[in-house]
């Protein structure tokens, strides 16, 4: 059985556990729980420790299928709320679904400017929310030849025009089974952040995948657990209403004004 030597960069339990373990909880404060948990997890990685320079994220899995872009989404989102300047780019080429989850065009994207077709502006696409700077760039059309766009010089230039322009970048990536793309990015990237599902958690695919890392590059941050158990949101619940206590008993309220104005979901015991 293979033993995590990693630090655990956070726990995210899925939208269906979250739906069957708190029978009170609505949309809105699951979406809000899980918003919390990856802003929880933007702040634990320490991608703005090294030296206060801005930095490449890259985020990958041991196989398709972990929620990647799920969690490149999210964190970048995270990091924009924080206050940082953040590029994601979609660099699974094969797999694309940054701008599915943006509901973005992908006409022009990534492989395109690799290749030379257009100009860097034409491929950056601001992200038009209440988060004013979070910026987008889709994958473009898929490349046979991904590999070898991703090794090259434009690849390499771009990531350090991010550098210059950007708090943080980060590189939505192929998994490490899929091939070589994910290791050569993860070359290129300041940080790495391993995405695992609870069922792969100490399976072999996943010693491989850090195994196969750790040969390219000693930068792995972290692991982050996909699909958590329920312990990790009953903690988050708990700890929101201890926190809504306080601010009741601030203003001199009790556990009734607490019940009725907090809209806080009964745990299941």
């Amino acid at each position: 059985m293979y033993k995590l030597e990693l630090p655990l960069a956070g726990e995210i339990p899925s939208v269906d556990l979250l739906a069957k373990t708190t029978p009170a909880a609505n949309s809105f404060t699951i979406q809000n729980a899980l918003a919390d948990q990856y802003l929880t997890v933007a702040k634990r990685l320490p991608i703005f420790q090294q030296g206060g320079k801005p930095q490449v994220l890259l985020v990958t899995g041991s196989k398709t299928g972990e929620g990647c872009s799920t969690v490149a989404a999210n964190l970048a989102n995270s990091y924009a709320k924080l206050g940082a300047k953040v590029l994601l780019i979609d660099a699974n080429a094969s797999r694309p679904r940054i701008h599915y989850l943006f509901n973005l065009p992908n006409q022009w994207g990534l492989t395109h400017y690799l290749v030379g077709a257009c100009q860097l502006a034409k491929v950056t696409q601001r992200y038009s929310t209440e988060t004013h700077g979070l910026y987008v760039m889709s994958a473009g059309d898929p490349a046979r030849d991904a590999l070898q766009l991703f090794s090259g010089r434009v690849m390499r230039q771009l990531l350090e025009s991010a550098r210059q322009h950007f708090d943080v970048t980060i590189l939505d990536s192929p998994s490490v089974s899929e091939g070589a793309e994910a290791l050569v990015l993860a070359s290129l990237a300041n940080a790495t952040l391993l995405v695992s599902s609870v069922k792969l958690w100490q399976h072999k695919n996943l010693a491989a995948a850090v195994d196969q890392l750790e040969r390219v590059t000693p930068n792995i941050v972290g692991v982050l657990k996909m699909d958590a158990k329920q312990g990790a949101l009953e903690d988050y619940f708990e700890q929101q209403q201890r926190e809504a206590l306080k601010r009741v008993n601030a203003r001199g309220g009790g556990l009734n004004l607490l019940r009725r104005h907090a809209n806080l979901p009964k745990l299941k015991r």
